[in-house]
């Protein structure tokens, strides 16, 4: 009996120094750590791709959804919701402090389309400061940022210390007739998009509402809504950035097509000018995310998509040109 204990014991011990002698060698460790770098090194790219490609789906997605409420709005009053009233524009109610709705609102368009995205108690809140704070996603790009507030100004019926929450689309007020100034100096009844100030919004407007009649090179051929360019430097400071989704017919919430689209800028420092970037464009690379007055949305491939005059004539709704995207 002693003597099986003895061996088992001895068997014990020998099967104990094995595991202990057992081990990696540091070139075992070296090349086991230079394995898992080359796998991580192949996969952070396939992750990132993967994520990006999760993030376009979301931003046509979110474009889609704008599109289809504009449809809701134009089954509802058979006319496509509107730009407002001119930027910096209270907001419209009736004598006992309820919000009016499309052609008599001067809050914007991405305000009038809050009850055609399940966003009706937002729209119906009396309290200007709290709507305008209001940080939707349906209304940010997830490349390019979270839902975030921007600084305000003294506009809209708000303060300036009142946050304003931002958006990363806009409608389509037309080609701008080629001109590079901020069209509100015009007339308005020229304009040729789709998201116009609304009739009677100043003197000079009053025949802006667009039936579907009214787009008559067809809704699948005209822009409509649309990835608005951006500069990323300055964000939350800039100038076409200060009133948020809420403003009417200015930088914040349209965008026009005299030049095609293009990727956000990088710029800190730039002219006047270029900070009121009238023009489409995103964060993504290389495509630019349209909607169209049918509801369906198109990538603008910046590498191999048509030039300024064809992007023209798609946010024209009425020069009977049709061209297609790559």
């Amino acid at each position: 009996m002693a003597t099986t204990t003895q061996n088992e014991r001895h068997s014990s011990l020998l099967v104990r120094n094995r595991f202990m002698r057992r081990g990696f060698t540091v070139v075992e460790l070296l090349v086991v750590i230079a394995i898992i770098g080359v796998i991580t090194s192949l996969t952070i790219p396939a992750v990132q791709m993967a994520r990006e490609a999760s993030r376009k789906t979301t931003c046509s997605n979110n474009l889609k959804q704008l599109a289809m409420a504009a449809q809701s709005h134009n089954t509802t009053f058979e006319y496509f919701p509107n730009a407002g009233g001119l930027s910096g524009a209270s907001r419209s109610k009736t004598t006992s402090g309820i919000p009016k709705r499309s052609i008599e609102q001067d809050w914007g368009v991405f305000y009038q389309l809050l009850p055609y995205l399940e966003q009706e108690a937002l729209f119906s809140n009396t309290n200007d400061a709290q709507v305008a704070g209001a940080k939707l996603k349906l209304y940010f790009c997830p490349t390019r940022r979270s839902p975030t507030t921007v600084s305000g100004s003294t506009e809209n019926g708000l303060t300036g210390s009142d946050p304003r929450g931002g958006v990363d689309y806009a409608g389509s007020g037309g080609d701008q007739q080629g001109a590079a100034a901020f069209p509100a100096t015009g007339n308005m009844n020229n304009q040729n998009g789709v998201i116009l100030p609304r009739p009677n919004a100043v003197p000079m407007i009053v025949t802006n509402r667009i039936t579907s009649q009214e787009i008559a090179d067809g809704l699948s051929n005209v822009v409509m809504f649309g990835e608005r360019n951006f500069n990323r430097k300055p964000i939350g400071t800039q100038f076409d950035e200060d009133n948020g989704f809420i403003n009417g017919w200015s930088f914040d919430t349209i965008r026009w097509g005299a030049k095609r689209p293009n990727q956000d800028r990088p710029i800190l420092t730039e002219s006047l000018t270029s900070t009121y970037d009238y023009r489409f464009g995103g964060s993504h690379s290389g495509v630019v995310y349209l909607a169209f007055c049918d509801g369906s949305v198109r990538g603008f491939l910046l590498s191999k998509s048509i030039d300024d005059l064809a992007f023209r004539q798609l946010v024209n709704r009425r020069d009977g040109k049709y061209p297609q995207l790559d």
